[in-house]
């Protein structure tokens, strides 16, 4: 059994204050032993969660913050606070509009679902589940061939998918193609600065050819994992706007007041024209 130092008691047994100026704003309570060692040690801040909305204390829990630098009220991480961030910058009515966004998961996804009231959201179910088919409330659908009508949202949100998808030519035509004009693709993805995109594995008949060792990601759908297809490089950008024709900016945060900090923490907007091509 785990021994607790008098000061780790002292956060424990007490509440926990974040002051402000010398004003109290707001009360913790119930802070975990992890949470408590990291404000202890100089591992923690306060600021202000994009996605709480609120007054927190973000911690670092471990030293990869991408997935570590955690907000203790939602628990989220840096990339999902970042992408509500983009949100709330470049599309402050994001509420106020039609969103669809593909493998949701965590806080962000949540916030998302519960505050925009025309969002949608679908996983990748296939070979198992028919391309559109409803599975509880689950929709199956297929970056590389959407069953949506032209023009169906003005937001398609993504989260650390495009490294996963086998022919992202594909996937980017048919994202174009179902967000609206004026609309854009707001997305995560890892990129590697400072060199070229490495391709891990292609397409092969019905299956898939390894060009390197397999490596998987988490699957909030699926045990086995993601298959990373692609290390994204330098080149993303420009392999969008060669299949698409269309520019993509980089928007780049550090900022610990917003708990914005860590690995491969760009966002990404793919903004449609302002009226469709005939």
């Amino acid at each position: 059994m785990s021994r607790t130092s008098n000061a780790d008691r002292t956060v424990f047994s007490a509440s926990f204050r974040i002051v402000d100026g010398g004003h109290v704003v707001r009360t913790l309570r119930g802070l975990t032993r992890e949470y408590g060692r990291s404000i202890l040690t100089g591992k923690a801040n306060l600021g202000y969660c994009p996605i709480c909305e609120r007054r927190t204390i973000f911690v670092e829990s471990g030293p990869w913050l991408r997935d570590q630098y955690l907000c203790v009220r939602c628990r989220s991480i840096p990339r999902w606070r970042a992408l509500i961030h983009t949100l709330n910058l470049e599309f402050p009515n994001w509420r106020e509009l039609k969103i669809h966004e593909s493998s949701p998961m965590g806080p962000a996804s949540r916030k998302l679902r519960r505050e925009a009231p025309a969002y949608s959201a679908s996983q990748y179910l296939l070979p198992d589940v028919p391309r559109g088919s409803v599975v509880g409330n689950v929709t199956c659908q297929d970056l590389e061939a959407l069953s949506f009508a032209d023009n169906s949202f003005d937001l398609f949100i993504t989260q650390d998918v495009l490294e996963h998808v086998l022919r992202p030519e594909l996937a980017v035509k048919e994202i174009a193609r179902v967000t609206g004009p004026g609309g854009a693709h707001v997305f995560t993805v890892p990129i590697h600065r400072g060199r070229r995109t490495l391709v891990r594995a292609i397409p092969a008949g019905s299956g898939i050819e390894h060009l390197h060792p397999p490596r998987y990601h988490g699957n909030p759908v699926d045990p086995n994992g993601s298959l990373v297809v692609r290390e994204w490089g330098d080149d993303f950008v420009d392999f969008v706007a060669e299949h698409i024709g269309l520019q993509t900016e980089a928007h780049q945060f550090r900022d610990r007041r917003l708990g914005l900090d860590g690995e491969y923490l760009e966002v990404f907007v793919t903004r449609g024209p302002l009226r469709r091509q005939p």
